[in-house]
């Protein structure tokens, strides 16, 4: 819609997605996204619900850091 009406991304607007999604490289231009660290974030999930079973639970906080996947929608 926007190459539609005439925007030139990334030269007129800057374009970021989320989560990576299969079809970011697909687009054209490649949209520049964001991705989660799923696989880590399914992992502690798993070594926390081990740890809830076995009663040693504590508070905490975790923390992942996502990735910034640059492709042709940001400049």
């Amino acid at each position: 819609m926007l190459i539609r009406e005439g925007y030139r991304v990334p030269k007129d607007i800057s374009i970021l997605g989320y989560d990576n999604i299969n079809i970011s490289y697909i687009l054209e231009p490649e949209l520049t996204t964001i991705a989660q660290p799923i696989y880590e974030m399914g992992q502690s999930a798993c070594e926390l619900l081990v740890n809830m079973i076995n009663g040693t639970t504590e508070n905490l906080t975790i923390s992942l850091d996502p990735t910034l996947i640059e492709r042709d929608t940001v400049s």
